[in-house]
């Protein structure tokens, strides 16, 4: 007895039968167009480097349209979408913004997500960060190819309240927030003028993602001075100086750049009067992958061996 014969239900008798290996090759093919990579997510769900902008999806463009769906199923998880909300790529993930409230999503694992959430929770604690209103982890519901060996497992999603961007900047008070922040024991990673926004009358940071922790560290009773404080309020100077130059849409002057540099200077004594300070942050606060970065910023010539000034 025939097992496939032209009466089978299942078989349209007016297309020729397939061999075995002809449909194991559609099957990978079928497959192939539901896997997504590591290196999918980074271009369909970040800014475009060369433009600047977020990646225009084509008409039914896969992986594109596969990332973005999925990123807004893991939206809805606890935000009722009653419309397509309108969004903001950044170089790590995607914002979607609401009448009071934003929420970040990127892709991470579980547990850096938990350290991510902490994070964001502790600067608000601090009052240098936003209101946190609720944060949670979805996995993926596509076949995820880890072609970069990234551990990414799912979706990181944050929900905050929607700040102000700042329109005439105070530097007085982006000064004081970068030292409220150093005293947290917080590092802000990227403290740009494009990551401070205002609440109210406050200004917060925004993008915690690659902040640093440290416990603050007093040398003695008789002295408040916090070495690793130091250090890490300096490090945000710098960046924000270069920030200050690089910023074409808002007007400050050279002096106000220069108090800025003469602070950044003085700080800088200190931290070269006692290396062992530096020494010691980059041993117990600083991943190895910016230790070239912070040695550059603070002008050592090793972040954790020789100490001359360069």
């Amino acid at each position: 007895m025939s097992i496939i014969n032209s009466n089978d239900e299942n078989t349209n008798p007016n297309v020729p039968f397939e061999k075995p290996l002809q449909k194991l090759k559609i099957l990978k093919t079928a497959l192939k167009l539901t896997q997504i990579t590591a290196t999918d997510i980074e271009k369909y769900s970040t800014l475009d480097e060369s433009t600047y902008q977020c990646h225009i999806c084509g008409f039914n463009e896969h992986p594109c349209t596969t990332i973005q769906n999925d990123m807004k199923r893991a939206l809805g998880v606890n935000v009722t979408l009653m419309s397509v909300p309108s969004k903001s790529c950044g170089r790590e993930g995607t914002v979607f913004f609401f009448s009071t409230t934003i929420v970040k999503i990127l892709a991470i694992n579980k547990d850096d997500h938990t350290r991510r959430t902490y994070i964001w929770r502790y600067a608000e604690k601090c009052k240098v960060g936003p209101r946190i209103i609720h944060a949670w982890f979805t996995p993926f519901e596509f076949e995820f190819v880890d072609d970069d060996n990234t551990g990414w497992s799912g979706w990181s999603c944050i929900q905050s309240t929607k700040l102000k961007a700042i329109t005439n900047v105070d530097l007085d008070k982006v000064k004081s927030l970068l030292y409220k922040t150093a005293m947290c024991g917080l590092l802000h990673m990227d403290p740009s003028l494009d990551n401070i926004m205002i609440a109210e009358n406050d200004y917060l940071f925004v993008d915690w993602e690659d902040a640093l922790q440290f416990k603050p560290r007093i040398k003695s009773k008789r002295s408040k001075r916090c070495p690793f404080c130091l250090i890490a309020y300096t490090i945000m100077i710098a960046s924000i100086a270069t920030s200050l130059r690089k910023n074409e849409t808002k007007s400050f002057t050279e002096l106000q750049i220069n108090n800025l540099n003469d602070l950044y200077d003085e700080n800088l004594k200190y931290i070269h009067a006692y290396p062992k300070h530096m020494k010691n942050f980059c041993k117990i606060v600083v991943p190895p992958r910016l230790k070239n970065y912070i040695k550059q910023v603070l002008r050592f010539s090793d972040c954790t061996q020789t100490y001359t000034q360069t």
